[in-house]
């Protein structure tokens, strides 16, 4: 998994052509680094299907009210520069890979 900076975010996502997951949050939360790893799972599994970032954000960021997200953290998922999903990111593995099957087979 690739972190991004704000800067980075709108040209990455809007470029990439595979099933994007980009995970917001504060490293220093538990929640965030536990969305992490499962994000890395599931890139480990689809190589090749999937890409997914992580973007640490302030309470400030522009990110946050763009995507009208409340809670940390958060999970985006796009495919060619289109927002799919938005989801609270307290989801098991194995529903996270249930929703990236489900978005794959597309």
């Amino acid at each position: 998994m690739t972190s991004l900076r704000e800067e980075q975010f709108t040209e990455i996502i809007l470029k990439s052509e595979l099933l994007t997951l980009v995970s917001l949050g504060q490293e220093a939360w538990g929640s965030s680094y536990l969305l992490q790893q499962r994000l890395q799972s599931l890139e480990d599994l689809y190589p090749h299907q999937l890409i997914c970032f992580h973007l640490e954000v302030a309470a400030s960021s522009p990110i946050l009210s763009t995507f009208n997200i409340a809670y940390l953290p958060s999970l985006l998922v796009f495919q060619s520069g289109k927002l799919l999903e938005q989801c609270q990111a307290s989801l098991p593995l194995d529903v996270l890979e249930l929703k990236v099957k489900l978005l794959i087979s597309q």
